[in-house]
């Protein structure tokens, strides 16, 4: 579910506060928001409680952190995530994996060139996909090869 709001980060925190901004860095990194600029971040994701804990974890706040979130980011919202998770090139990736992986019956090489795909997939609402998403029929090749495997 997606709501149709982008959740950006924007934050300037000084070097006396290092492990705090390193610790948002990595935080920001696992829920899924991009960098677009070293101290701007963006998500389609809302993690606004995971964030506000982990600033008062570090007793950090404004205005070293802003919180922002907006429907418009300078483009329409499905080229906003075109280009920002470059998706695109992740849709030729699992494009060549359903070429190469239909026909073929080893199990575990199937399962491991999906995983290496589907790390840097950051499973996108639909509304925000490219016509013609490979992800899910690659995703649906991969549930074959696991089942294979029992």
């Amino acid at each position: 579910h997606w709501d149709g709001k982008w959740r950006l980060v924007i934050f300037d925190v000084p070097e006396e506060h290092k492990k705090a901004r390193d610790a948002l860095r990595r935080k920001l990194k696992d829920l899924c928001f991009v960098r677009l600029q070293d101290s701007v971040w963006v998500s389609f994701r809302d993690a606004t409680e995971e964030l506000l804990a982990l600033c008062a974890l570090y007793k950090i706040g404004p205005p070293y952190i802003l919180f922002w979130k907006t429907k418009e980011i300078g483009m329409d919202q499905k080229s906003a995530a075109q280009h920002i998770w470059h998706l695109k090139e992740l849709n030729e990736r699992y494009e060549e994996y359903v070429e190469e992986y239909r026909s073929k019956k080893n199990a575990l090489s199937g399962v491991a060139a999906f995983l290496a795909i589907a790390q840097d997939d950051p499973q996108l609402p639909l509304k925000l996909l490219p016509p013609f998403w490979k992800g899910d029929e690659a995703f649906g090749l991969y549930q074959q090869f696991l089942n294979q495997k029992r």
